[in-house]
C-alpha cells in the first residue's frame, strides 16, 4: 500500500500479491516485474561491468586482508599479513569471497581472474542495492520506485564501490536489501 492506502507498483522483484488483493487470482498470482526496473537493473549491471573490468583496486585491504587469504587457501602460497597472524582479523571476508578466487584461480591458474571474478560477484550482489531503493521508493509511488533506482544505479559512489570487496561496501551490500526485505515483512505481517 502506498501512503494513500492504494496499492503500490510491482514494488518487489518477484511478488506473491495478497489473495484477494489488486492483481491476484484465486490462488495467488506473481506479479510480473515492471520494465522499468529491468532496465534499471541492466544499467546498474552495465555500469558495474564496466568498472570492475577497467579498474583496480582503490583500498590496499581488497588485495591484502581478503583476495590474499583467500588465495593462500586456494593455493596454501601467500602473504600472511600482521593480522592476520595475530588473528585479530575476521575470516568472514576472505571466506565469502572464496568460491570466486577458487573458481578464477580452476579456470587460469596463471592469470588474475581470481582479482576479477570477486569483484563481478560483489558487483552483482550491489544490484540488490538498486532492488532496495526500488522496493523503498515504491512505497510512495512507482515514479519514487524509478527515480530512487535510478540514483541507486548511477550514482558514482554506490557503483564504484559497489565492486569492491571490502567490508564498508559488503556491508552496504547486505544492509540495504535486508532493510528493504525486513519493511516488506513487517507490512505484510501488520496488513498493510
Amino acid at each position: 500500500m502506498d501512503h494513500r492506502c492504494g496499492p503500490r507498483h510491482h514494488d518487489v522483484l518477484f511478488a506473491r500479491s495478497v489473495i484477494g488483493g489488486p492483481g491476484s487470482t484465486k490462488g495467488g498470482a506473481w506479479r510480473r516485474i515492471d520494465p522499468a526496473l529491468l532496465w534499471l537493473l541492466l544499467l546498474a549491471a552495465v555500469i558495474r561491468l564496466s568498472i570492475a573490468l577497467l579498474t583496480v583496486y582503490h583500498h590496499p585491504d581488497e588485495i591484502w586482508q581478503y583476495i590474499e587469504p583467500a588465495y593462500g587457501l586456494v593455493t596454501g602460497d601467500w602473504v600472511r599479513t600482521w593480522d592476520i597472524r595475530l588473528g585479530i582479523r575476521s575470516w568472514l571476508i576472505p571466506l565469502a569471497i572464496l568460491p570466486s578466487v577458487w573458481l578464477g584461480h580452476a579456470i587460469d591458474p596463471a592469470g588474475e581472474l581470481h582479482l576479477l571474478l570477486p569483484r563481478l560477484a560483489t558487483g552483482l550482489a550491489s544490484l540488490g542495492v538498486v532492488w532496495s531503493a526500488w522496493s523503498f521508493g515504491a512505497r510512495i509511488t512507482r515514479q519514487h520506485a524509478i527515480a530512487a533506482a535510478f540514483v541507486a544505479a548511477v550514482w558514482v559512489d554506490i557503483a564504484y564501490f559497489g565492486v569492491r570487496p571490502s567490508s564498508g561496501s559488503l556491508a552496504t551490500l547486505a544492509i540495504l536489501p535486508s532493510l528493504a526485505l525486513l519493511v516488506r515483512f513487517r507490512d505484510a505481517g501488520s496488513g498493510h
